[in-house]
Parts: structure tokens; C-alpha cells; sequence
């Protein structure tokens, strides 16, 4: 799946690079690997994955 996929099928402005807050945590989404963003948080090394609409705030649209 894509991010393209995410977009359309979740109704979410999802892209590389862009910046997101998850529940609190600041962070920037740097894959799509199934329906699942993968973030990386300030701070941390390895990707997080991420529902594109529980508890995501996009900001940047």
C-alpha cells in the first residue's frame, strides 16, 4: 500500500515528510508500509507505525 492508498481510503493528508503529533509526540512520518504510517519521532531511531487516524494530528496539509 502507498500513500496514496492511505490518503484516499482514511481521508488523511498523509505524505513523506511530513510533520505529525501522536499522541503528544512530536514526530515525521517517513514511510507508508501497509495501512500503517511509519513515524520517527524526535528523539528516537527507529520507525514507528502509526494508524493514519487514531490520535494523528497532521500539520502540514
Amino acid at each position: 500500500m502507498s500513500f496514496e492508498y492511505i490518503r484516499h481510503h482514511f481521508y488523511v493528508p498523509a505524505r513523506q515528510n511530513m510533520k505529525v503529533l501522536v499522541e503528544g509526540k512530536m514526530g515525521v512520518i517517513k514511510d507508508a508500509i501497509g495501512p500503517y504510517i511509519m513515524v520517527l519521532f524526535e528523539g528516537e531511531q527507529e520507525l514507528t507505525p502509526c494508524h493514519p487516524r487514531l490520535h494523528v494530528d497532521y500539520l502540514e496539509g
